[in-house]
């Protein structure tokens, strides 16, 4: 429809335009008519006005002259009249034409909004019927029949989840320290390419480990597996504990992920060791073997003769010096060599931080954890290590007895 709209207003505008054209081709046609139908009275008056003017007075030429001039001037009036009614009428067309476009231009817009509104509508119908899709399929799952507007509401009351206090004799919180010693030593490498690969140490605790507000944990003789990597800026080994281990009295192996931090006896983070620099030998033989590379080349370079011709410029070896330039070009060429392979080993050494075993460490907690947490293992002692026997071999009493059954099943039930 927006197409045909176009084409209306043209097919109108041309009609109007062939009716002004026509109009003013009538206009001109009538003009000429008047002109001719005057030009030709005159010509036939003529002669009469000769002859009357023999057997006449002088005055009738003169009135023959107005008569003339008055229909002229009526004449004139008529197509001044006409061409006024022209321009009326072209005006209002104009008008008419400005109107029209006007209204044509508004029902372009009004059709593109109509548009936009049935993309709209297009675009939430589909967006309605995915959802429809979506709602049948689940509903079709479970069993029920797809409805839209079938809301339902189930409450359930759910039960109040009260959390135990943690216990201090279970229970490790973050910012726990205890004592320790570092069972091995380690080499730390300080490379910036090996920081990702750690060295592994073993750590042993030496007390209980101290709690927030002085409380007392149950950590004395675990051990634990860290990691470590150096730092060649403060020459210092950075230890992160990764597993703790711990045996209880009654046999309980517990295995737990930890994440601490170690302090040193100078009570910064880390443990000071000492930095090795292993690349200083191979750099000294290539500085040599550069230093020889060189010294071979300006030796080589003065057996030699430079000569500069049209063609450019050629280096030609003095006859009686050949033996002496190849010496001195073989052994230049072997040292540039040697120099090469000595920067590339100097290349695979870093340095490493040198940590002793043996050093007293702080162990920080930056986690909490749960002692019962990491149960692994439970070692089951022999039934009869805990018979009591009498000291003259007598059979157990019911109370040893009763000892050994509770025994029993306190070792069955963490099962």
């Amino acid at each position: 429809m927006a197409d045909k709209i176009p084409l209306t207003v043209k097919k109108q505008q041309y009609l109007r335009l062939g009716c002004v054209l026509g109009i003013i081709l009538l206009f001109l046609w009538i003009v000429q008519m008047v002109l001719q139908h005057t030009r030709h009275a005159a010509r036939v008056q003529a002669p009469k006005a000769d002859t009357i003017a023999l057997f006449s007075t002088a005055v009738k030429p003169a009135e023959t002259e107005a008569v003339w001039r008055e229909r002229m001037q009526h004449a004139l009036q008529q197509s001044h009249h006409t061409q006024t009614a022209l321009e009326t009428q072209l005006t209002l067309l104009q008008s008419a034409k400005e109107t029209s476009d006007q209204r044509a231009s508004a029902q372009l817009a009004e059709m593109g909004l109509l548009k936009q509104r049935l993309a709209s509508l297009e675009n939430e119908k589909q967006t309605v019927r995915s959802l429809e899709q979506n709602v049948a399929s689940h509903q079709g799952e479970r069993g029920e029949v797809p409805f839209l507007n079938d809301d339902r509401l189930s409450l359930q009351q759910t039960a109040l989840v009260v959390r135990e206090a943690k216990q201090s004799q279970d229970f490790v919180p973050a910012g726990t320290i205890a004592r320790g010693i570092l069972l091995g030593g380690a080499d730390a490498s300080a490379g910036v390419t090996n920081q990702g690969n750690p060295t592994p140490l073993l750590v042993r605790f030496l007390d209980a480990g101290t709690l927030p507000n002085h409380a007392k944990s149950h950590l004395k003789d675990c051990v634990a597996t860290a990691a470590a990597v150096g730092d060649i800026s403060s020459e210092r080994g950075q230890i992160r504990l990764e597993r703790l281990s711990c045996v209880r009295p009654d046999g309980t192996v517990h295995e737990i992920l930890v994440e601490a931090t170690v302090f040193g006896p100078d009570g910064r983070n880390g443990v000071r060791g000492r930095p090795v620099w292993r690349e200083g030998a191979l750099l000294e033989r290539a500085f040599v073997a550069g230093t020889l590379s060189g010294v071979s080349d300006g030796i080589a370079e003065s057996y030699t003769t430079q000569a500069i011709s049209p063609w450019g410029t050629t280096n030609t070896v003095d006859n009686g010096k050949i033996a002496q330039y190849g010496v001195a070009n073989g052994v230049g060429n072997a040292a540039s060599t040697l120099a090469e392979y000595n920067i590339k080993r100097a290349e695979q050494y870093h340095p490493v931080i040198q940590l002793s075993a043996g050093t007293l460490i702080d162990i920080v907690f930056l986690k909490g954890f749960d002692l019962n947490s990491g149960i692994s293992q439970i070692e089951k002692p022999p039934l009869a290590s805990h018979r009591a026997v009498s000291a003259e071999g007598a059979p157990p009493s019911l109370a040893a007895l009763a000892n050994e059954m509770t025994h029993a099943m306190q070792e069955e039930a963490p099962r």
